[in-house]
Order: C-alpha cells, then sequence, then structure tokens
C-alpha cells in the first residue's frame, strides 16, 4: 500500500495533533484518499528547501497521521485535525498529474517503547518537572489543550514530543529528534532548554 505524501514545514511526532486548512484539489483529494489508505505521510521539510526535491528524495522520515476531526468554515475552507500514529521512512516517490505525490514505506520505531522506560526515569524529579512546564501550559493555553482531550502528560515520551512541536526550534533540529535513536539526546536538550540546566544524564 502506498500513502499520500503532505509536504509542509511541521515535524508531528506520535501522538501529536494539528489542524490543517486544506483548499488545494490535490490536497482535497488526498483528504478523501487518506480514509480509504488509513491517513497520509506528514513530511517535514525546512522552509528553504524545495518541498517537492525533498519529497521526492529518498530515505526520508514523515509522519503516519490520521484524520480525527474535520470542519467547514462559513467560507467553504476545510479543516482537519491530524493525529501521528507512527514514524515512516519513505523508500520511493511517485506524482501523479496534478502533483499529488504518493510513497512506499517502511515503518519505524520511534523512541524506547513507553515499558521499556524505568520506573526511576519517569518518576526522576527533572522529569516530573518537564511534565509539570507542560500541563501548565495546556492549561494556560485552551485552544492547545482543546486539540487533546485524552493528553498523556504522565508519559514522559509524550511530554517530550509535545515539547519539540511546540517549541520554535529550527527544522532541522526538530527533524533531527525524530530519529529512532534520539530520545536521550531530545530528553538532555529539553532538561536544559526547559529546566535551565546541563547536567541531565547522557
Amino acid at each position: 500500500m502506498m500513502l499520500a505524501i503532505f509536504p509542509l514545514p511541521i515535524v508531528l511526532l506520535p501522538g501529536g495533533i494539528t489542524r490543517l486548512n486544506i483548499f488545494e484539489p490535490r490536497y482535497m483529494r488526498l483528504v478523501t484518499e487518506s480514509y480509504r489508505d488509513g491517513g497520509f505521510a506528514l513530511l517535514p521539510y525546512k522552509q528553504s528547501t524545495s518541498d517537492t526535491a525533498l519529497a521526492t528524495a529518498q530515505h526520508s522520515i514523515a509522519s503516519w497521521v490520521e484524520i480525527v476531526d474535520f470542519s467547514t468554515s462559513a467560507e467553504g475552507l476545510l479543516s482537519i485535525d491530524i493525529k501521528a500514529k507512527r514514524l515512516i521512512e519513505i523508500t520511493s516517490v511517485e506524482s501523479a498529474a496534478d502533483g499529488l505525490l504518493r510513497a512506499d514505506y517502511q515503518e519505524l520505531q520511534h523512541w524506547p517503547d513507553k515499558n521499556e522506560l524505568t520506573k526511576t526515569e519517569q518518576n526522576n524529579k527533572e522529569n516530573k518537572k518537564l511534565m509539570s512546564v507542560l500541563n501548565a501550559i495546556f492549561e494556560e493555553h485552551q485552544s492547545l489543550a482543546a486539540l487533546y482531550p485524552h493528553a498523556n502528560g504522565q508519559d514522559l515520551r509524550w511530554v517530550c514530543a509535545r515539547f519539540i512541536e511546540l517549541l520554535p526550534l529550527d527544522m532541522k533540529h526538530k527533524i533531527n529528534f525524530m530519529a529512532p535513536e534520539s530520545f536521550d539526546q531530545c530528553l538532555a536538550f529539553l532538561h536544559t532548554t526547559i529546566n535551565g540546566h546541563n547536567n541531565a544524564p547522557a
């Protein structure tokens, strides 16, 4: 099975939700086909890079997303809420006549499974502080909280992923945290950036 590709300068990690406005005919078609295909691939790219050039490169990491809600404005603009199910590695790409890209892919394991994180890691004081800060952000920004009716603020991986999506980082750095072995690097980065010190575990 192939997945349609939506190239955007957005990084969405597993469990992440965002809202997109759809207006181009090819992406209206993507929305329709996504119900048949079980979703589509959200492919991040740096804004200084051609989306087509990056999308047609092999071995790019993308988010396999599904539509969880949609609405239409008074002007007829379609908005969709999408949720990342997992990450995939795009292995080949083909283009339709209208420019819609479709990809072959392989599924990727992103970061350790929740059960692989020790109780000590989950209950570490600095990790608990990260969870507390993110919960405070959600409480302050109700529009963000509304996207996550089932927020999982006690799951360290979930908390780290939401910070990477929300922080105003260069896209290159966000994309780096999509790599399967980047969890320890991400955790150390967040301890420095959010908790204000650099003595987090390596």
